[in-house]
């Protein structure tokens, strides 16, 4: 049997008083007067993210869905989040920002109200509902929602609710929310959501997301009766609300059914309007069934507040009908194509209207992506009759405080301002009897004057002490600014400092200057690694060690990497990658601006070197001249089929070159799912990769004479490479050519790898000294006659460092083989070095 009576047999909704608003949102809007101010002006309160949120370069990227990265760098943001009056609320234990801030903006609702000590429940959003009710002295229900974007609407209809069964007898109704790290930002770009033009634009033909805004919102709701016998100021009248999974339109209707009301009563709708085209069509949908009127969307002012923004758009309302003029929406042009508004009656303002005299409901909607849906219906405040005048003294006293005397000052300084602006008409006995009404704070002061200048001539002149005790008790509350709160900084936890994915954690190493970082870079902590390949085994990259070396430099130095000079770099031996592969950075200091850099692998109890470096601080910058770009890219194919042929496999993850625009000359970009592995990057080794490669397919990087950074390399959009023999230049810059990278005389090795199906006897210890003696004398310019003896000193030979090195690429390059550097190339003889090599890479016959 169905219990529930049909919607037209319910009962009317008792309707609500609100009384008291308090406010902290976006482009200074801390208080009613000041919102007021920003919406019928049209101001969008967007901003970039501060720097003191987090570092928005390292996590932005404008192609929209990079896992890790977020593609807005814009945002709503509230001046001196962290400050909190501890002076007025005391000690405040386990609350968070959010806890502190939605406390500071509940006692100002209460003093808009004129009810500064009034008891009442508490319905918030968040977790701190009980916390802040103690800190408030409020015995009345405390209720958290979690609602999502409609936790705002869905805490009033629970206030609603609690009021009317007479639970309470005043309710506050708040949200709060701070934007503090990036890992929603990163979140919401992945699904695609985030506005990469930095702009909300509800319903409009140019949407393209929004963006993530904080702030704060307070109201305190009374029984209109209640609210009228006591004389209080109602700022505007609840009819109605209703919260439920069902259809937006369907709700809609439950909250008319529960006013009594049409739809054609209704004025103006302060809509959901997140800019997200697939949210605005469906709340476009059900607006059309129900009403024809104009439409708002509050988050093209501020930014998406979350779940706040019920609260946002129920303030604004509330705003709007107390002014009888609805606000414009800022950015709106033209309906979306998709959108079909003829005939709907259904109009966005661009400018402040009046409103409708036939409509004077207002509505408020909110949607959630769960699909909790809520919807308000409110309505002017009922005639109220002035408040009879007194006689008043030729002097009116004027009360102030604050909790500390610098407050003071600052409550003093913005009363007049307010004074001299906005409230340049007030009436003195208001402003006095306004003043009077609010809670008294530790440090009080008075001023007296006959008239409103006196008035602002006394509170530039500074507050006294108080010396009268008679204040004025009656006149009409006015909208002044609120109280000053001392700010205490209560700073946010330090978040976690992400560590260098191919460095790791660094480890303190007892009485000595020499750092130490260990790292875990196997394929199950960084799978993408494995995409580099040779001979189908996972091999560390090349390019890893030169980010390695970069990054250890730029911690130790404690310096941007445009000021480390990287020189020496020796790649002395490739490390096959397993699923658990442990890397050691160590950094050991030569002086204050220099330093050595040796990496070491595992593999089992032994470790290996595995490449080595010089580093230097380098203050003296020099922004190199910028490169000619020009060409039309091709298909890389060819040059990844060429590498393959020699046995280096570059898969998914390094394909990182996706243009070909003539000889030497590529577009490069780590591809996607790569890009978010990591912000502590300095280089990815896949963007220099792909760079390296360019020198030449199947040759691979044995060492670098120079590295220097000359800017962000998040911006790498091009790669130029010269190559001499087996030496090579390669420069990088972004798309207008400006040079970011520059790394000079790389030396590679080849890799000479048979066709498939060839036959080959296996390499003997034999066929190395006989390539080794080949080689040294066309190094040293002998002639095939002329005999070298095994056994003979290579010094004696000429062998020099110069000539050695020579040798050393030269064998590399035949047998395929990374071969570090050793005393045996110059100290040794051809028989004795073979014997090494040989026995080194387990070549028969050794």
């Amino acid at each position: 049997m169905n219990h529930t009576a049909p919607l037209s047999e319910l009962p009317p909704a008792e309707p609500l008083a609100v009384l008291g608003i308090g406010c902290r949102l976006p482009g200074g809007a801390d208080s009613p007067s000041a919102y007021w101010r920003l919406l019928v002006e049209g101001h969008d309160a967007v901003t970039e993210i501060p720097a003191d949120r987090w570092d928005v370069d390292a996590l932005f990227d404008p192609e929209p869905l990079v896992p890790g990265r977020t593609s807005s760098s814009w945002g709503g943001f509230l001046h001196d989040p962290h400050a909190f009056d501890a002076a007025f609320f005391g000690g405040t234990p386990g609350f968070d920002q959010r806890d502190r801030l939605l406390a500071q903006v509940a006692v100002e609702a209460l003093e808009h109200a004129g009810l500064p000590n009034a008891d009442a429940g508490l319905f918030t959003t968040g977790s701190g509902a009980g916390r802040i009710a103690t800190l408030l002295g409020l015995s009345g229900p405390s209720v958290a929602v979690d609602a999502g974007d409609s936790s705002a609407l869905a805490a009033l209809h629970l206030a609603s609710a609690s009021l009317r069964a007479r639970d309470c007898d005043v309710a506050l109704v708040g949200a709060a929310t701070l934007v503090l790290d990036p890992a929603e930002s990163i979140s919401l770009s992945t699904k695609g959501v985030l506005s990469t033009s930095g702009r909300c634009r509800a319903f409009e033909a140019r949407s393209d997301g929004f963006v993530r805004s904080e702030g704060c919102g307070v109201v305190v709701l009374k029984r209109l009766t209640d609210a009228l016998y006591d004389n209080d100021r109602v700022l505007a009248v609840i009819r109605s609300s209703a919260i439920g999974r069902s259809d937006l339109a369907t709700v809609f209707g439950q909250a008319l059914a529960a006013a009594e009301a049409r739809g054609d009563e209704v004025g103006f709708v302060e809509t959901h309007g997140s800019g997200v085209l697939a949210e605005d069509a469906a709340e476009f949908t059900a607006l059309s069934k129900v009403y024809r009127c104009a439409l708002g969307a509050v988050k093209s002012n501020l930014g998406h507040t979350g779940p706040v923004s019920g609260m946002a758009g129920l303030i604004k309302a509330v705003l709007a009908v107390r002014a009888g003029i609805i606000p414009p929406t800022p950015h709106f042009t033209a309906w979306h194509p998709s959108l079909s508004a003829e005939d709907t009656g259904l109009t966005v303002p661009t400018r402040p209207t009046v409103w409708p005299d036939t409509a004077r409901l207002a509505a408020v909607s909110t949607m959630d992506e769960h699909g909790g849906n809520a919807h308000v219906l409110l309505e002017p405040a009922p005639p109220r009759t002035p408040t009879p005048r007194k006689p008043l003294p030729s002097r009116v006293v004027v009360p102030l405080s604050a909790s500390t005397p610098l407050a003071l000052a600052e409550t003093a300084t913005r009363l007049a301002d307010w004074l001299e602006g906005d409230g340049a008409d007030s009436c003195l006995q208001d402003v006095a009897y306004t003043l009077a009404r609010r809670r008294p704070r530790a440090v009080q002061a008075v001023v007296t004057a006959s008239d409103i200048d006196q008035l602002v001539a006394a509170l530039r002149a500074g507050p006294k002490s108080p010396g009268v005790d008679t204040v004025i008790t009656h006149g009409e509350l006015l909208d002044l600014p609120p109280t000053a709160w001392d700010r205490t900084v209560f700073p946010p936890a330090p978040a976690r400092v992400e560590a260098h994915p191919l460095l790791g954690t660094r480890v303190e190493v007892p009485a000595t200057r020499r750092r130490v970082w260990q790292a875990e870079i196997g394929t199950a902590e960084l799978p993408w690694l494995a995409d580099h390949r040779i001979d189908d085994v996972p091999v560390l990259t090349s390019a890893a060690y030169f980010e390695m070396v970069l990054a250890a430099a730029t911690e130790h130095f404690d310096c941007p990497p445009h000021a480390v000079e990287v020189r020496g770099v020796e790649l002395h031996h490739r490390v096959e990658l397993g699923r658990r592969t442990t890397i050691s950075t160590q950094l050991t200091p030569t002086d204050d601006e220099r330093a050595k850099i040796e990496v070491f692998g595992r593999a089992g109890s032994e470790w290996t070197r595995l490449a080595t470096a010089a580093v230097r601080h380098y203050v003296e910058f020099r922004q190199e001249p910028p490169v000619e770009i020009d060409g039309v890219p091709t298909d890389p194919a060819e040059l990844y089929e060429t590498s393959r042929s020699h046995g280096i496999h570059h898969g998914p993850a390094f394909t990182a070159i996706v243009g070909l625009l003539g000889p030497g000359l590529a577009r490069v970009r780590v591809p996607r799912a790569v890009r978010g592995a990591s912000t502590r990057f300095v280089v990815h080794p896949v963007l220099l990769d792909a760079c390296l490669h360019m020198l030449g397919a199947g040759l691979l990087p044995v060492s670098a004479g120079m590295l220097r950074v000359h800017g962000d390399l998040r911006r790498a959009t091009y790669c130029r490479c010269e190559l001499t023999e087996l030496s090579g230049t390669v420069t990088v810059t972004d798309r207008e050519g400006t040079v970011l990278l520059v790394i000079k005389d790389v030396q590679l090795s080849g890799r000479q790898k048979a066709p498939r199906g060839a036959q080959h006897d296996p390499l003997t210890r034999a066929d190395v000294e006989h390539d080794l003696i080949r080689h040294l004398r066309a190094v040293l310019g002998l002639p095939e006659s002329v005999l070298i003896d095994s056994g003979t000193p290579l010094l004696e030979l000429g062998v020099d460092e110069a000539v050695a090195a020579e040798l050393r690429l030269r064998v590399e390059r035949a047998l395929g083989l990374l071969i570090p550097d050793h005393p045996l190339w110059t100290n040794g003889s051809p028989g004795a070095l073979s014997a090494y090599l040989a026995n080194r890479f387990g070549i028969a016959g050794a």
